[in-house]
């Protein structure tokens, strides 16, 4: 502040002296302590600038050389610090709004600002994700990770090839494992690629992961070996589904597979008890439908089976849909009815559709079929 307050009084004298030039070739005598000094203004002035600024440059020295030999050098750059610095926020206020060059100019400009090891950073950052090179291990472990978060940023996914990113993530979780973030961005690559077996290593080595819930992890490894079971064949598609089941046993995925699974296995009633069983506590239409199919060809013996079943509103339309098939139309309107004021769903009102459309009642099939149309469209 007080260097600054100088060159303000040296440029104001400047100034003056410009515009008065006679005042600056007065001369000037000073006499003190038997001493006589005789000289012209504007010399005198230049001497008393030139006096109080080596008086601060020497106070700004000694406080340095208190504080210690290091801090010297310190003091002698405070005013090349403060300009990269300035520099630096700069080159972050154009990196974050997304400006011209992303601050890459601005950013070589306080270099010197950080040490050694955060140059490479520094060029990273000044980088879009599209412009980043590939993999190079020899970098250091941080200069990897950094440059994998930014190629791999999901709103670049469409521009840079997955074969890239999916490397450089991968090279990240190589020098830093466990890395909560590359472990849920790869997990993403794995999935979009199905590549089902490394998802599944990869949600296995997932521990403590803050940027996903348990429910979420549970929920992606029962997908993740269901589509392995549908993929293997014999006992290894048994031991896949036996592990979602181990997961999560009530999961209606699970649940649906392990039905299929003995159908397959030519056990058609174990599957019906299975679906019948999880209906009855569970509201699941997927199951419901399975269910459907694999009964409706028994017509009303199907439902004679499960009229007395109760449980949930999937069970209540697997029960209208028997009646249905069994010929016992009257029963069968008069068990969805309720189903369609208390909790209308597309299924349930195409359904009605569908049965209006058997009793030529276009006119309520065409509203029916609407009403289907608008549900669906609303639940997304």
């Amino acid at each position: 502040m007080k260097l600054k307050l100088l060159f303000l009084l040296a440029l104001i004298l400047t100034i003056a002296f410009t515009i008065f030039p006679e005042i600056a070739q007065e001369s000037l005598k000073i006499e003190a302590f038997g001493w006589q000094l005789e000289t012209k203004q504007d010399i005198f002035v230049v001497i008393m600038l030139v006096l109080l600024f080596i008086g601060w440059f020497i106070q700004r020295l000694s406080n340095a050389l208190v504080a210690g030999p290091g801090k010297i050098w310190q003091t002698l750059r405070t005013g090349g610090r403060q300009r990269r610095e300035q520099h630096l926020q700069t080159a972050l206020h154009d990196y974050i709004d997304m400006r011209q060059h992303n601050g890459q100019r601005t950013f070589k400009k306080a270099r010197k600002l950080l040490p050694d090891w955060a140059q490479p950073l520094l060029g990273s950052l000044s980088l879009l994700p599209h412009q980043q090179g590939d993999v190079n291990m020899q970098n250091k472990p941080l200069e990897v990770a950094f440059t994998a978060r930014i190629i791999s940023d999901p709103e670049w996914k469409d521009i840079i090839d997955i074969g890239k990113r999916q490397a450089h993530l991968e090279a990240w979780l190589n020098v830093h494992p466990d890395a909560p973030l590359a472990q849920v961005r790869l997990l993403d690559i794995y999935l979009e690629e199905q590549s089902w077996q490394t998802a599944l290593d990869l949600l296995n080595a997932m521990k403590n992961q803050p940027l996903r819930s348990q429910a979420w992890i549970i929920e992606t490894k029962v997908f993740v070996l269901l589509a392995l079971s549908q993929h293997a064949t014999g006992s290894e598609a048994s031991d896949y589904l036996q592990q979602a089941e181990k997961i999560s046993p009530h999961h209606h995925d699970v649940v649906l597979a392990r039905g299929q699974a003995h159908i397959q296995a030519d056990n058609p009633q174990v599957a019906e008890k299975l679906w019948l069983n999880y209906l009855k506590k569970h509201d699941s239409l997927p199951i419901a439908q399975a269910a459907l199919n694999l009964m409706k060809d028994e017509g009303l013996t199907a439902f004679r089976r499960i009229e007395k079943l109760k449980g949930s509103q999937a069970l209540l339309w697997l029960h209208a849909c028997l009646a249905h098939t069994g010929k016992l139309d009257g029963l069968a309107e008069e068990t969805l009815k309720p189903l369609l004021e208390s909790n209308p769903c597309p299924l349930f009102w195409q359904t009605w559709a569908e049965w209006m459309i058997q009793k030529e009642e276009h006119q309520q099939a065409h509203e029916a079929y609407e009403q289907a149309l608008l549900l669906q469209n609303n639940r997304f």
